[in-house]
């Protein structure tokens, strides 16, 4: 309790220790993210309504039920879909690699909070087998757990979706003390999980829990129930992420909350998520102004004097292209997001991530344009001797591994054979830039498919289009199909199909960019 003396002093200088307390009640909060985390007086008083019980009932009412309204973690595991590439190096010996491989070859920090050992991560290229250790490390552990992390959301379902086919090999594998069930071929794999099992005892009855789980005919809520101590999912689920996340939130059932991750990119980091207890399709990123410069193209049409625009310049509800300038060399570079300023944050914008800009194919957050599209097909057609009459894409994210089909119409059969359509398919595969083919070869993105569609095809998607309202004097055959309409017409003209061989190392390592001619 305070002295006499101590009152009479704060009495005394009552306003500013009142703004004082306030500010560390500000700072420690997290129940006012909804009101854009308020961190002054002034903007406390302008962004916060006052309030009665009625306005706050809700919250009351979780609490006392024992809910929190978004989860304190404290000293438990995380399970952490981590994943570590292959790097190459270019002739004036610069290593080149996905960002998260640098960010885990070179973490220095304790790892002992990951269900996963760093050996194990940093061994395992192949991806399918490390998400089964994955899996089955986090599973021997599984009252410990307490957050499920991954990059992004398809990583956390593509490994529910292993766990569904592997499960009854993971029960065996923990019933037994080994990689028995031979899943995991890999040496250096096998050494870690060895390693990893030391000191591990009394862990066969964990198997007949997670049999019993498994097993159910629904898989609604399974991560609360395989991790009854998890309190959280975190992922990327803006972009491409949103087409998966009505299913990780099955995956999660209603108690377990997922938080969007911050906005960050090869380039550096763009934003962060201030309110990571929001829905997530109302996910929103804080540009960080003391990190890089930003400027915002406005797109089209609302641009036609080419002007760029200061982050206090943009307007709520309009969209943009980033432009950033970094201290590592990068100046007023075009990142390729659209985004879309959805309020501000003091004197900074608020970003609601649009989509990739000219993003023809990304099923695992690589990305292969229009143009570098067209220049593979122009470039292996034209090599095999063949003339397409059209061609379009179609990213089959579904599919785990995900993987590329690509449709050709031909304008002629005569004289094209099985065989020099399977080179073809392998061609287009091993075509594509580093981002693409490092994750082919680490069997994260699956073999390539060529479909071949029957003369009309492509007159019958225009056909299409237009009965949807396109005009048929701005017809362009869409280079990316999404939508499902679209896909079945093509679908219903496939005539062959072939896949793609096995991706050799040197591709990766020998890749130059092609450029169009002329």
């Amino acid at each position: 309790m305070a002295s006499i003396a101590e009152f009479e002093q704060a009495c005394e200088n009552g306003a500013s220790i009142q703004e004082e307390l306030l500010g560390g009640i500000l700072r420690k909060t997290h129940y006012l993210q909804k009101f854009g985390s308020p961190q002054s007086l002034a903007a406390y008083k302008s962004q916060v309504p006052i309030v009665s019980y009625e306005d706050v009932a809700g919250v009351i009412e979780k609490i006392a039920c024992g809910e929190e309204d978004f989860p304190e973690l404290g000293s438990g595991r995380v399970l952490g879909l981590y994943y570590c590439g292959h790097q190459s190096h270019t002739k004036a010996g610069i290593w080149v690699g996905a960002l998260t491989t640098y960010l885990i070859k070179t973490y220095r920090g304790p790892f002992n909070k990951f269900t996963t050992p760093y050996e194990m991560i940093i061994s395992g290229s192949n991806w399918r087998e490390l998400t089964y250790c994955h899996l089955l490390c986090a599973l021997i552990q599984r009252d410990a757990v307490e957050q499920i992390d991954a990059s992004f959301a398809y990583i956390i379902c593509g490994a529910l979706k292993i766990l569904q086919s592997d499960w009854q090999d993971i029960c065996n594998d923990i019933r037994t003390g080994s990689l028995s069930s031979g899943k995991v071929t890999h040496p250096k794999l096998q050494e870690a999980f060895a390693n990893f099992l030391v000191n591990k005892e009394n862990i066969a009855g964990t198997a007949d829990a997670i049999a019993k789980i498994c097993s159910r005919e629904s898989w609604s809520g399974i991560l609360s129930l395989l991790f009854p101590g998890a309190k959280l999912v975190s992922a990327v689920v803006t972009g491409a992420m949103a087409h998966f996340v009505p299913e990780l939130r099955d995956y999660a059932g209603g108690k377990l909350p997922i938080s969007g991750k911050d906005y960050y990119s090869s380039e550096g980091v763009l934003g962060i998520n201030t309110n990571p207890a929001s829905p997530l399709e109302d996910v929103v990123f804080t540009i960080l102004p003391h990190i890089m410069y930003y400027e915002f193209l406005p797109l089209g049409a609302n641009n036609p004097a080419g002007e760029i625009l200061a982050p206090h310049e943009v307007v709520v509800g309009q969209e943009y292209e980033i432009v950033i300038t970094t201290f590592a060399g990068l100046y007023r570079y075009r990142v390729g997001d659209v985004v879309k300023v959805s309020s501000f944050f003091h004197g900074v914008p608020q970003l609601a991530f649009s989509y990739r800009k000219n993003a023809v194919l990304s099923v695992q957050n690589e990305m292969v344009d229009e143009q570098e599209l067209q220049n593979v097909v122009m470039e292996v057609s034209k090599d095999a001797g063949i003339e397409v009459a059209n061609f379009t894409a179609y990213g089959n994210s579904t599919a785990v591994p995900a993987h590329y089909v690509i449709f050709w119409e031909l304008k002629r059969r005569e004289g094209i054979n099985r065989e020099l359509l399977e080179r073809c398919c392998s061609s287009i595969d091993r075509s594509f830039n580093p981002g693409y083919t490092g994750k082919r070869l680490d069997e994260v993105i699956d073999s390539l498919e060529l479909v071949i569609v029957k003369e009309g095809t492509f007159e019958r998607l225009m056909e299409e289009a237009v009965r949807n309202g396109t005009s048929p004097a701005q017809y362009k055959t869409p280079r990316c199909v999404t939508s499902p309409r679209m896909l079945e017409v093509l679908e219903s003209g496939r005539v062959q199909s072939y896949k793609s061989g096995e991706m050799p190392r040197s591709v990766f390592e020998s890749w130059e960019p092609s450029f169009p001619q002329g």
